[in-house]
């Protein structure tokens, strides 16, 4: 998730976000993120007239698999995403609902 927000177009966000959190917080950012990236084996190039018809069917195999993998994890990610997005909208629909209501005692009060 950190490499997906600190990958995407609204970037800046993350970062400024970041920023504002404690210093020693954003150490352990920074630490996980650089963890993160130095685990990262980026595929070589690879000229598929090289290849032999069988190494390229193997080649192609592999892709695919990790292709459906991280459709997978996408999806999961994207279902977690929403259902943290629904509790964070019901949990503000309380607090609003409350506030509201002592509002409403409050100036019944008066």
């Amino acid at each position: 998730i950190l490499g997906i927000a600190f990958q995407c177009d609204n970037n800046t966000m993350y970062v400024e976000m970041v920023q504002q959190l404690p210093e020693d917080i954003q150490k352990e950012i920074m630490n996980k993120i650089q963890d993160l990236t130095s685990h990262v084996v980026l595929p070589s190039f690879v000229d598929p007239e090289s290849l032999e018809k069988d190494d390229l069917d193997g080649k192609f195999r592999s892709l695919l698999q990790s292709v459906n993998g991280l459709v997978l994890e996408r999806n999961e990610l994207h279902e977690k995403f929403i259902r943290t997005a629904q509790e964070r909208d019901e949990y503000l629909a309380v607090q609003i609902a409350s506030t509201v209501h002592n509002v409403a005692c409050t100036q019944g009060r008066r």
